[in-house]
Formats: structure tokens, sequence, C-alpha cells
């Protein structure tokens, strides 16, 4: 393992090349189509761009007039729109010239409010996923909500029930999360969420069913881990993820 930019156990806000760059609390992190990494820089309020090379540069920041307040979570779209969670209750768009716009939520509502744009409410928003469509899927409510967004803005909530914190399998409000902590999606539009002890997938009608860990049944019932997170499908049925114990590739069906 090498450091491609930044110095261990040394936080700060600093554009530079490799050890020279400082950064605040790092969290998601995106690949763009030219391979440079995109960084959610939390404590900064910016999203940091590093090179191939390891040169970083800060893309977008609330020192320049981003709507920044916590960026957490990154993704891109099939047209190159940068998607930022932001953990006080807004999901912000940042085109490929760098162009910064709210999307949907606001930094007031604090809640799980469906709607349209900022009518929508968000509380803790956090990993996303897009499809093929660019429809937008988002942890939500400290874990306990996946929400989808529409391309224009409309938010609803696909699966889980606000503020009920445990591990139930069914559709839409009937399913509950316990700490939903990572999300991806397969080509068909399958969603794979960690969910504290297990790996829950979520069809596209909202259906929950548990595929690996505590509450699965069949081959993935032996499986244990502790806190799923970092989901990336490798291919139609290989899904990695890490863990407090490890990381882990799963088989799926």
């Amino acid at each position: 393992m090498t450091t491609l930019a930044g110095a261990p156990g040394v936080m700060g806000n600093a554009d530079g090349l490799g050890a020279a760059a400082r950064f605040g609390r790092p969290a998601d992190v995106a690949v763009d189509t030219q391979g440079s990494l995109f960084v959610a820089d939390r404590s900064n309020q910016a999203i940091r761009r590093i090179s191939p090379a390891g040169s970083v540069s800060t893309y977008a920041s609330s020192a320049t007039g981003a709507p920044f307040e916590e960026p957490q979570g990154l993704v891109f779209d099939a047209n190159g729109n940068l998607y930022v969670s932001d953990r006080a209750g807004a999901i912000d768009k940042v085109s490929p010239q760098g162009a910064v716009s709210l999307f949907a939520g606001n930094l007031m509502d604090g809640g799980s409010t469906d709607g349209a744009g900022a009518n929508a409410g968000f509380f803790y928003p956090q990993d996303m996923a897009v499809d093929m469509a660019g429809n937008l899927y988002v942890i939500d409510g400290n874990g306990a909500l996946i929400r989808k967004i529409t391309p224009t803005g409309a938010v609803s909530t696909l699966a889980g029930t606000p503020f009920v914190y445990e591990s139930k399998d069914g559709t839409g409000a009937a399913a509950h999360f316990t700490s939903a902590s990572g999300i991806t999606i397969d080509g068909d539009g399958n969603l794979y969420v960690g969910d504290i002890t297990s790996i829950r997938k979520i069809s596209p009608e909202g259906v929950v069913t548990t595929v690996a860990g505590a509450g699965a049944s069949g081959a993935g019932a032996t499986s244990r881990f502790y806190r799923p997170a970092s989901l990336v499908m490798t291919g139609p049925k290989s899904l990695f993820f890490t863990a407090c114990d490890g990381v882990f590739q799963l088989q799926l069906p």
C-alpha cells in the first residue's frame, strides 16, 4: 500500500502534489472517466480532485460559494455529473464544468419528506448509487431509509420506515434497516445495501430481501461480518465489500 496524497496523521486544507496536500476528515470517493479521484473533504466543506499522478486541487468548496456544510457521499452519473450528499440534509449536483447547484433537499428540513427538489427533506444522507436511467438512490435517515431521486429531482422513499431501526425484509415501508452504510447497484437495477450484519437486496419495485449474513436463508446464511460498507459490483454476480473484520466477496445467485 502506498499513500497517493496527504500525510498520515496530519489534517489541514492544502492543495499540492502527494504528501504536500492536506485533507480534513475525508469521506467518500468517486472516480471519473479520466481516472481522476474525487474526495468528499468533510471538515473543509469541499470536493477535492486528485489526478492519477497524485496532484490535489480543490474542485468545489463552500469557500468559493458551493452550498456544502458536511459533504459525505459521492457518485457520478453517465453524463459526468457529480452528486454530493451533504449530511446537513441536501443532495447537490456538480456539472462537468464545476457548476454546483442544489439538486434535492435543503439544509433546513432535517426530516424525511418526499417531494420535488428543495421541498424534499433528508436526515443525514450518506452513500449513493445511480442507475442507467439516471435515477439516484440515497441511504438516508441515519441509515433507516432508501430514497430515490429521479433525474428531474423528484424524491420518493423506495424502502424503509423513518426512525425504525431493525433488519426486516418486506416491500417498501414494510421493510426496515438497522444501520445501512453502503449501497451499490447491478445491471438489472437491483440495489445491494450493507446493513449492520447483513447484505440486503432491493428490487426496482422496492422488495427487500436479505441475501447474506444475519437473517439470510440458503448459502448466504452462513456468512458472518460486521458493519459492511463500501459495496462495489465487479461483475454481474460478484459483489465486494469491506467490513470491520475484513474485505469480502459475495457471489450472488
